[in-house]
Protein backbone atom coordinates (compact mmCIF):
# COMPACT_ATOMS: atom_id res chain seq x y z
CA UNK A 1 0.00 0.00 0.00
CA UNK A 2 1.69 3.16 -1.23
CA UNK A 3 0.65 6.62 -1.16
CA UNK A 4 1.84 10.50 -1.10
CA UNK A 5 2.34 14.22 -3.82
CA UNK A 6 1.56 18.02 -3.71
CA UNK A 7 3.13 21.15 -5.34
CA UNK A 8 5.18 24.49 -5.66
CA UNK A 9 4.06 26.83 -2.48
CA UNK A 10 1.56 24.82 -1.11
CA UNK A 11 0.70 21.88 0.59
CA UNK A 12 -1.79 18.97 -1.48
CA UNK A 13 -3.71 16.44 -0.06
CA UNK A 14 -6.54 15.14 -2.70
CA UNK A 15 -8.42 18.45 -3.57
CA UNK A 16 -7.60 19.80 -0.03
CA UNK A 17 -4.71 22.68 -0.15
CA UNK A 18 -3.24 24.75 2.87
CA UNK A 19 -1.26 27.88 1.88
CA UNK A 20 2.57 27.23 2.47
CA UNK A 21 2.45 30.47 5.01
CA UNK A 22 -0.09 28.94 6.72
CA UNK A 23 1.85 25.77 7.55
CA UNK A 24 2.53 24.84 11.55
CA UNK A 25 4.81 21.93 12.36
CA UNK A 26 1.76 18.91 12.58
CA UNK A 27 0.93 18.35 16.69
CA UNK A 28 0.00 15.16 18.35
CA UNK A 29 -3.22 14.66 19.70
CA UNK A 30 -3.87 12.36 22.00
CA UNK A 31 -7.10 10.75 22.55
CA UNK A 32 -8.05 8.07 25.10
CA UNK A 33 -9.59 4.64 23.74
CA UNK A 34 -12.12 4.62 27.32
CA UNK A 35 -14.27 7.24 25.44
CA UNK A 36 -15.46 4.56 23.41
CA UNK A 37 -17.86 1.65 24.67
CA UNK A 38 -17.47 0.35 21.36
CA UNK A 39 -14.88 -1.08 18.74
CA UNK A 40 -17.02 -0.04 15.86
CA UNK A 41 -16.74 3.67 17.79
CA UNK A 42 -13.22 3.65 18.06
CA UNK A 43 -13.09 2.23 14.30
CA UNK A 44 -15.60 5.37 13.18
CA UNK A 45 -13.30 8.13 14.86
CA UNK A 46 -10.08 7.19 13.09
CA UNK A 47 -11.68 6.92 9.97
CA UNK A 48 -14.00 9.95 10.08
CA UNK A 49 -10.60 11.85 11.08
CA UNK A 50 -8.61 10.50 8.48
CA UNK A 51 -10.81 11.09 5.59
CA UNK A 52 -11.88 14.65 6.80
CA UNK A 53 -8.83 16.07 8.15
CA UNK A 54 -7.66 19.09 5.93
CA UNK A 55 -4.37 19.55 7.34
CA UNK A 56 -1.06 17.66 8.71
CA UNK A 57 -2.03 15.46 12.10
CA UNK A 58 -0.56 12.82 14.18
CA UNK A 59 -3.32 10.94 15.63
CA UNK A 60 -2.46 9.17 19.06
CA UNK A 61 -5.29 6.78 20.80
CA UNK A 62 -3.94 5.19 24.18
CA UNK A 63 -5.55 2.19 26.15
CA UNK A 64 -6.04 0.17 23.17
CA UNK A 65 -6.37 -3.34 24.27
CA UNK A 66 -5.08 -5.69 20.88
CA UNK A 67 -8.55 -6.97 20.59
CA UNK A 68 -9.56 -3.85 19.50
CA UNK A 69 -6.58 -2.13 18.15
CA UNK A 70 -5.67 -5.11 15.54
CA UNK A 71 -8.59 -5.26 14.11
CA UNK A 72 -9.42 -1.71 13.66
CA UNK A 73 -6.09 -1.48 11.75
CA UNK A 74 -6.55 -4.57 9.63
CA UNK A 75 -10.22 -2.88 8.76
CA UNK A 76 -8.80 0.71 8.23
CA UNK A 77 -6.29 -0.62 5.45
CA UNK A 78 -8.38 -2.19 3.51
CA UNK A 79 -10.63 1.31 2.79
CA UNK A 80 -9.97 2.86 -0.46
CA UNK A 81 -10.82 6.21 1.06
CA UNK A 82 -8.31 5.64 3.91
CA UNK A 83 -5.61 4.52 1.39
CA UNK A 84 -5.64 7.76 -0.99
CA UNK A 85 -5.27 9.77 1.97
CA UNK A 86 -2.06 8.86 2.43
CA UNK A 87 -2.28 7.42 6.47
CA UNK A 88 0.14 5.61 8.15
CA UNK A 89 -1.51 3.32 10.54
CA UNK A 90 0.28 1.47 13.24
CA UNK A 91 -0.91 -0.61 16.81
CA UNK A 92 1.22 -1.44 19.14
CA UNK A 93 0.61 -4.20 22.05
CA UNK A 94 2.95 -3.53 23.79
CA UNK A 95 2.42 0.30 24.23
CA UNK A 96 -1.24 -0.01 23.36
CA UNK A 97 -1.09 2.49 21.14
CA UNK A 98 -3.30 3.22 17.87
CA UNK A 99 -1.94 5.58 15.81
CA UNK A 100 -2.33 7.47 12.44
CA UNK A 101 0.14 9.53 10.63
CA UNK A 102 -2.82 11.92 7.89
CA UNK A 103 -1.32 13.89 5.48
CA UNK A 104 2.37 13.51 5.48
CA UNK A 105 4.33 16.39 4.56
CA UNK A 106 6.49 16.71 1.20
CA UNK A 107 9.85 16.31 3.81
CA UNK A 108 8.14 13.50 5.41
CA UNK A 109 8.88 11.77 1.83
CA UNK A 110 12.44 13.42 1.22
CA UNK A 111 14.28 10.07 2.41
CA UNK A 112 12.04 7.94 -0.02
CA UNK A 113 14.39 9.25 -3.57
CA UNK A 114 17.38 9.60 -0.95
CA UNK A 115 17.08 6.10 -0.69
CA UNK A 116 16.38 5.16 -4.27
CA UNK A 117 19.56 7.01 -5.18
CA UNK A 118 21.85 5.47 -2.58
CA UNK A 119 20.93 2.04 -3.74
CA UNK A 120 21.53 2.93 -7.61
CA UNK A 121 25.21 4.62 -5.86
CA UNK A 122 25.71 1.48 -4.48
CA UNK A 123 25.63 -0.26 -7.99
CA UNK A 124 26.91 2.43 -10.32
CA UNK A 125 30.17 1.88 -7.56
CA UNK A 126 30.18 -2.02 -7.46
CA UNK A 127 28.97 -2.37 -4.33
CA UNK A 128 26.75 -4.59 -4.97
CA UNK A 129 26.24 -6.92 -7.42
CA UNK A 130 23.65 -7.08 -10.42
CA UNK A 131 21.48 -10.10 -8.51
CA UNK A 132 21.76 -8.06 -5.40
CA UNK A 133 20.76 -4.89 -6.71
CA UNK A 134 17.96 -6.97 -7.76
CA UNK A 135 16.81 -8.82 -5.12
CA UNK A 136 16.29 -5.40 -3.16
CA UNK A 137 12.57 -4.37 -2.59
CA UNK A 138 12.07 -0.82 -1.57
CA UNK A 139 8.21 -0.39 -0.22
CA UNK A 140 6.34 3.02 1.07
CA UNK A 141 3.77 2.57 3.42
CA UNK A 142 3.06 -1.29 3.65
CA UNK A 143 1.55 -2.76 6.39
CA UNK A 144 3.42 -4.79 8.14
CA UNK A 145 1.87 -7.95 10.54
CA UNK A 146 4.34 -10.39 11.12
CA UNK A 147 5.57 -9.16 14.49
CA UNK A 148 6.74 -11.37 17.34
CA UNK A 149 6.91 -12.28 21.20
CA UNK A 150 5.21 -9.35 22.87
CA UNK A 151 4.80 -7.37 19.69
CA UNK A 152 2.86 -10.44 18.20
CA UNK A 153 -0.48 -8.86 16.67
CA UNK A 154 0.85 -5.40 16.22
CA UNK A 155 0.55 -3.56 13.00
CA UNK A 156 2.39 -1.08 11.31
CA UNK A 157 2.93 1.01 8.03
CA UNK A 158 6.97 2.01 8.16
CA UNK A 159 7.49 5.42 6.19
CA UNK A 160 9.73 3.26 3.95
CA UNK A 161 11.32 -0.44 4.33
CA UNK A 162 13.97 -2.32 2.26
CA UNK A 163 13.43 -5.84 1.75
CA UNK A 164 15.95 -8.54 0.58
CA UNK A 165 14.70 -10.92 -1.95
CA UNK A 166 11.15 -12.51 -0.63
CA UNK A 167 11.59 -12.12 3.11
CA UNK A 168 8.32 -11.48 5.18
CA UNK A 169 9.45 -8.65 7.32
CA UNK A 170 12.27 -5.89 6.62
CA UNK A 171 15.75 -5.84 7.23
CA UNK A 172 15.78 -2.12 7.21
CA UNK A 173 13.00 0.56 8.34
CA UNK A 174 12.67 4.42 8.13
CA UNK A 175 10.37 6.56 10.56
CA UNK A 176 9.97 9.95 10.04
CA UNK A 177 8.40 12.80 11.85
CA UNK A 178 8.16 16.35 12.96
CA UNK A 179 9.52 16.83 16.59
CA UNK A 180 6.67 16.48 18.75
CA UNK A 181 6.46 12.88 17.41
CA UNK A 182 9.77 11.74 18.69
CA UNK A 183 8.76 9.72 21.89
CA UNK A 184 6.34 8.25 19.19
CA UNK A 185 9.10 7.36 16.63
CA UNK A 186 11.34 5.74 19.20
CA UNK A 187 8.79 3.72 20.71
CA UNK A 188 8.17 2.39 16.53
CA UNK A 189 12.10 1.70 16.60
CA UNK A 190 11.52 -0.47 19.74
CA UNK A 191 8.96 -2.06 17.82
CA UNK A 192 10.86 -2.93 14.74
CA UNK A 193 13.61 -4.03 16.65
CA UNK A 194 12.17 -5.65 19.40
CA UNK A 195 9.81 -6.99 17.58
CA UNK A 196 11.16 -8.90 14.82
CA UNK A 197 14.43 -10.88 13.96
CA UNK A 198 15.04 -9.55 10.61
CA UNK A 199 15.07 -6.02 11.40
CA UNK A 200 18.59 -4.74 11.68
CA UNK A 201 18.27 -1.20 11.41
CA UNK A 202 15.92 1.56 12.01
CA UNK A 203 16.76 4.87 10.48
CA UNK A 204 14.54 8.16 12.36
CA UNK A 205 14.76 11.53 10.83
CA UNK A 206 12.91 14.06 12.90
CA UNK A 207 11.94 17.39 11.82
CA UNK A 208 11.39 21.12 14.05
CA UNK A 209 9.77 24.23 12.42
CA UNK A 210 11.35 26.88 13.79
CA UNK A 211 11.00 30.69 13.18
CA UNK A 212 11.10 32.32 9.76
CA UNK A 213 9.58 29.69 8.29
CA UNK A 214 13.20 27.97 9.28
CA UNK A 215 12.86 24.19 9.51
CA UNK A 216 15.95 22.13 11.38
CA UNK A 217 16.48 18.36 11.14
CA UNK A 218 18.32 14.88 12.59
CA UNK A 219 19.31 11.68 11.56
CA UNK A 220 19.33 8.53 14.16
CA UNK A 221 20.56 5.35 13.15
CA UNK A 222 19.68 2.27 15.64
CA UNK A 223 20.52 -1.22 15.40
CA UNK A 224 20.01 -4.51 17.85
CA UNK A 225 22.25 -5.30 20.68
CA UNK A 226 22.71 -8.02 23.28
CA UNK A 227 21.25 -4.82 25.61
CA UNK A 228 18.60 -3.78 22.99
CA UNK A 229 17.95 -1.19 20.76
CA UNK A 230 21.55 1.10 20.57
CA UNK A 231 21.96 4.33 18.41
CA UNK A 232 24.66 3.53 16.48
CA UNK A 233 25.11 6.99 14.82
CA UNK A 234 23.41 10.63 14.78
CA UNK A 235 23.93 13.61 12.75
CA UNK A 236 22.18 16.64 12.02
CA UNK A 237 20.92 17.19 8.59
CA UNK A 238 19.79 20.91 9.07
CA UNK A 239 21.55 23.03 10.07
CA UNK A 240 24.39 21.42 7.41
CA UNK A 241 28.04 20.10 8.76
CA UNK A 242 31.59 20.96 7.47
CA UNK A 243 31.73 17.92 5.50
CA UNK A 244 30.67 17.31 2.92
CA UNK A 245 31.48 13.66 2.61
CA UNK A 246 29.02 12.88 5.78
CA UNK A 247 27.37 9.61 5.35
CA UNK A 248 25.24 7.25 7.37
CA UNK A 249 26.22 3.79 7.22
CA UNK A 250 24.32 0.23 7.02
CA UNK A 251 26.22 -2.55 5.99
CA UNK A 252 25.95 -5.47 3.30
CA UNK A 253 25.51 -7.74 6.74
CA UNK A 254 22.14 -5.28 7.78
CA UNK A 255 20.55 -5.11 4.57
CA UNK A 256 20.48 -8.68 3.29
CA UNK A 257 20.70 -10.59 6.87
CA UNK A 258 19.96 -14.17 6.05
CA UNK A 259 19.81 -14.04 2.38
CA UNK A 260 23.25 -12.94 2.45
CA UNK A 261 24.92 -14.08 -0.89
CA UNK A 262 27.46 -16.77 -0.72
CA UNK A 263 31.23 -15.11 -0.85
CA UNK A 264 29.93 -11.70 0.41
CA UNK A 265 31.39 -10.28 3.25
CA UNK A 266 28.73 -8.78 5.53
CA UNK A 267 30.87 -6.09 7.09
CA UNK A 268 31.32 -4.43 4.04
CA UNK A 269 29.90 -0.95 4.31
CA UNK A 270 27.03 0.64 2.16
CA UNK A 271 27.00 4.54 2.90
CA UNK A 272 23.95 6.78 2.55
CA UNK A 273 25.06 10.66 1.71
CA UNK A 274 23.81 12.97 3.94
CA UNK A 275 24.69 15.89 1.41
CA UNK A 276 21.78 14.41 -1.32
CA UNK A 277 19.18 13.78 1.71
CA UNK A 278 19.94 17.38 2.62
CA UNK A 279 19.74 18.41 -1.19
CA UNK A 280 16.03 16.45 -1.69
CA UNK A 281 14.91 17.39 1.59
CA UNK A 282 15.48 21.54 0.78
CA UNK A 283 13.78 21.13 -2.55
CA UNK A 284 10.95 19.58 -0.69
CA UNK A 285 10.83 21.92 2.12
CA UNK A 286 10.69 24.89 -1.33
CA UNK A 287 7.21 23.12 -1.97
CA UNK A 288 6.25 24.04 1.31
CA UNK A 289 7.00 27.23 1.51
CA UNK A 290 9.91 26.94 4.12
CA UNK A 291 13.51 27.01 4.18
CA UNK A 292 16.26 24.71 6.02
CA UNK A 293 18.09 25.92 9.30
Amino acid sequence: MSREMKDVGILRSDSRVIAAEQFNEPREEVISAEKFRKPEDLFAHVKNQIINTTHPKHLVYEDVNHTWGTRIVDSLVELHEVERRSARLGYNTVTKVLSATIMPTEVHGSHHEWIRRGISDWKDAGLLTPAENYNIKLKVGTSIRDFTGPYQNSRKDPDLLLRPDNQKMPSVIIESGWSETYPRLLSDMQLWLNGSVDVNVVLVLMWSKLSNSHVSGFIEAWVRDTNGPLKQQAAAIFPAGQNPQQTVTITRGDLFGAHLATGTNANDVLPLSLNSLRSLAQEDLALMGLIPA
